[in-house]
């Protein structure tokens, strides 16, 4: 018996090693290399792709990829069309960094830098979601929550959507920098916000969402529109 206790402990100290490969969540807030790393994940998951197809979210032709057939032959059910599936652990990770960020223990610049770039996400991600479906639950913090019950949150109207990405989407102008170099050229930077904002608000004045035509809305567009050249 003793000469197993012996062996036994003998493979805990084997095994129970520190995982050199993994990275300590708590330590990524305090590594700017390492917060940068998470964030390069949010872009990669939510940077569209290579343009191919037309109009994969109408009743028009495109690629056999796209699924759009159960449109054309009046057979598309409600998961024909899926954004939320994909959707959602996306803005979780954003989250999971802006609730996170503030805290963070390194430089302020960075911070600013990496929360300015998040926020741009979470208003992207958002934005498609809204664009397809009207009014979304908004979800703005990383949920903690095992109740199933707890988790499913009710639909948010469009309005509030809108506003809650034009929101992002001003807070991300305020941090981000003017352009960046080096190794980080073709980040999102202020003037890829701006643009942006001027084309969720263009979106949202059309007939599509504003079948009355109230012009303050086009008015807004125009504004943001113009800021954006402007600044360019």
């Amino acid at each position: 018996p003793f000469i197993a206790v012996l062996i036994l402990l003998g493979c805990n100290k084997v095994l129970d090693k520190k995982n050199l490969t993994a990275v300590n969540p708590d330590e990524v807030w305090t590594n700017p290399a390492i917060a940068t790393a998470y964030l390069n994940n949010i872009y990669a998951a939510l940077m569209p792709g290579n343009a191919y197809g037309t109009a994969n979210g109408t009743d028009e032709g495109v690629a056999y990829q796209k699924q759009t057939n159960a449109w054309l032959t009046g057979t598309a059910t409600i998961d024909s069309y899926d954004q939320f599936s994909p959707m959602y652990p996306n803005i979780r990770n954003v989250n999971i960094l802006l609730d996170n960020i503030d805290k963070a223990t390194f430089d302020n610049t960075s911070k600013s830098n990496i929360k300015g770039q998040g926020l741009f996400w979470r208003a992207w991600a958002y934005y498609i979601l809204v664009k397809s479906y009207g009014g979304v639950p908004l979800i703005l913090s990383a949920q903690t929550s095992t109740n199933l019950d707890s988790l499913a949150l009710p639909r948010n109207t469009t309005t509030e959507c809108v506003t809650q990405i034009i929101k992002d989407l001003d807070d991300a102008i305020l941090l981000l920098p003017d352009s960046w170099t080096q190794s980080d050229f073709g980040r999102i930077d202020k003037a890829a916000a701006m643009a942006f904002k001027g084309r969720v608000l263009l979106f949202f004045a059309s007939p599509l969402f504003n079948p009355g035509g109230d012009q303050a809305k086009w008015q807004a567009a125009y504004d943001a529109c113009l800021a954006a050249k402007n600044f360019c």
